[in-house]
């Protein structure tokens, strides 16, 4: 109930500013700033954790201000400013480091590693989560040893490295199971169940997803069941659980969690063909994450955007394709194959691109169009080159050059 510990937040923030508390003052800074956090509220978050940085400076809390900074961090990672990020956090560390903090120093490699796998430099993030599980054994964190196995699965999955990271979620598991953490070995279950199905293991997956289930519902955890249920094809199921997520989220003011029950339902409407349906769900959670200023979500919306337009895209000239067939309009047909070579070659499919550009260029010399032979013969030259086909794209160039020539077509060919 997010209403009710802001209400108690605020109230504890009162007596001790009436107190003179200074260090509890900035401990209700830094709570606020974690609940505005979680509320989606990105802002607000990073002012309450700036008050509480600067109350800990202040009193010379060196291990207040190390959090502090790493809360920031933390709170700038989300929003995808990474290079501010990267400086709160390595602040941190060098404080932790002085004071020999050791859990705050893990905490630091941590949210390096998430840095770094935002970034998408794998082996760095996968350096600085050795470092952060090195520290938890020494120290003896348990907790935070699951976390960092679970960080270092979700690296390995990122980078397709699925066996790998099988083993790390089930030394997560080994480990939360052991210290009684229902809710991590729910997740780790649930972590587990996804990387079985991207190794094609529904069995297993659907065994890791029961067991998922369970758990959560025996500790009242809202898991995210629905992408769960769409990644093993339960496209029904998975719409159920997701628009009851939706409901809750709107319930308590999760802006955060609201935007990405819109962006899951989008892509399982894209999933199932509803290209209309999809595009309305991913505008809604466009709107929400413009709204809080989290840019890492925004980013995410539009490549969701682009990627049903261009399957909606697709999916209307086949239509339109079929009908030409119908009636012998070879123009027509040979325009669609144009336009599905663009929409594939926007999308990187490259080979699929040639295919239709060659289906293009087989019907505009069938029936005389040289200029559609020109234009089939550029747009072949372009999609070599970015195959790396030097040789095939300078031929393909010199071909659209010599037709353009011969009817006076002012071509901006490929060169």
């Amino acid at each position: 109930n997010y209403e009710k510990a802001r209400e108690y937040q605020e109230k504890a923030f009162a007596i001790r500013m009436e107190i003179g508390d200074k260090e509890g003052e900035a401990t209700s800074y830094g709570n606020l700033g974690t609940l505005f956090k979680s509320l989606g509220n990105y802002e607000k978050a990073r002012e309450y954790q700036e008050k509480a940085l600067a109350i800990r400076i202040e009193i010379g809390d060196k291990e207040g201000e190390a959090a502090s900074y790493v809360n920031l961090g933390s709170n700038l990672l989300t929003l995808g400013e990474f290079d501010e990020a990267e400086r709160y956090i390595n602040e941190a560390l060098r404080i932790s480091i002085r004071i020999n903090a050791r859990k705050i120093e893990a905490n630091c490699y941590r949210r390096l590693t998430a840095l770094f796998l935002s970034r998408g430099k794998f082996p760095r993030a996968d350096d600085y989560l050795e470092k952060a599980r090195a520290i938890r054994i020494e120290i003896g964190d348990k907790p935070g040893e699951a976390a960092d196995y679970g960080f270092l699965g979700d690296i390995s999955c990122q980078s397709g490295l699925y066996d790998k990271a099988q083993e790390c979620y089930k030394e997560s598991l080994v480990i939360h199971t052991e210290i009684g953490e229902r809710k991590g070995e729910a997740l780790s279950y649930a972590d587990l169940a996804a990387c079985s199905y991207s190794l094609s293991k529904y069995d297993v997956a659907e065994d890791y997803y029961q067991k998922a289930l369970s758990l959560s519902k025996d500790i009242g955890l809202n898991l995210e069941v629905g992408t769960l249920f769409q990644s093993l094809g339960n496209y029904e199921k998975a719409r159920e659980y997701q628009e009851k997520a939706l409901a809750i989220r709107i319930e308590i003011g999760d802006k955060q969690g609201e935007a990405t029950s819109y962006g899951n339902l989008g892509t399982l409407f894209q999933s199932l063909g509803n290209y209309e349906k999809a595009r309305e769900y991913q505008e809604k959670a466009l709107a929400i994450r413009i709204e809080i200023g989290d840019k890492h979500g925004e980013a995410t919306s539009y490549g969701n955007l682009e990627s049903n337009l261009l399957n909606l895209g697709r999916t209307t000239i086949w239509r339109k394709h079929g009908q030409r067939m119908d009636i012998g309009d070879k123009p027509g047909e040979a325009t669609d194959y144009g336009f599905l070579g663009d929409i594939s070659r926007q999308s990187g499919l490259y080979d699929k691109a040639q295919e239709c550009y060659k289906e293009s260029l087989a019907i505009h010399t069938e029936i005389g169009d040289k200029i559609g032979g020109a234009l089939s013969y550029a747009n072949l030259a372009a999609c070599s080159y970015s195959l790396s086909k030097y040789d095939v794209a300078e031929d393909y160039y010199q071909k659209a050059l010599s037709l353009s020539k011969d009817i006076g077509l002012n071509l901006e060919v490929f060169q």
